[in-house]
């Protein structure tokens, strides 16, 4: 099968997790249910744009990339297990240690030094500008609280 077809099955399977969503919130209290209605919206919407573009690539019979032209070393494997592990370690130690604002800061900042962004004024925005937004969205608008880890109880 190739990846085309493929493109299409997961675009149906999609729609039909998207219907099944709908179904099931129909349930749900006002407040959330407007959430969910919007959520499914945007997910109908890039799945129907995911569709319509995996579609027009099987019509125009447009030559699918293979792997044959790639190297061993095209892909740095070092970096995706170096990744995973940080962000392991970020689940497992840091938010019970430090908490989620803390341990957010840190790992945002690591990872993204780590993957070669060295711009001072990209790495502070996002590693402060994020989880303050997570913060703001979270804590403040939607009175959920973050957790604060051992250390900082």
């Amino acid at each position: 099968m190739t990846n085309k077809r493929i493109d299409i099955i997961i675009a149906l399977i999609l729609l039909l997790l998207i219907l099944f969503v709908y179904t099931q919130s129909r349930t749900f209290p006002p407040r959330a249910l407007y959430f969910v209605d919007r959520l499914n919206f945007f997910l109908l919407l890039l799945t129907g744009i995911y569709l319509f573009d995996s579609l027009l690539k099987l019509k125009q019979n447009v030559p699918e990339k293979t792997a044959e032209g790639l190297n061993e070393s095209d892909t740095d494997y070092r970096r995706v297990i170096i990744s995973l592990v940080c962000f392991a370690l970020y689940v497992f130690v840091l938010i019970p240690l430090v908490g989620f604002l803390a341990a957010t800061v840190l790992i945002l900042f690591l990872i993204m030094y780590f993957l070669g962004i060295r711009s001072v004024s990209l790495l502070s925005g996002i590693t402060v500008g994020l989880p303050l937004l997570l913060y703001l969205v979270f804590q403040v608008l939607l009175k959920i609280p973050l957790p604060v880890g051992l250390i900082f109880e």
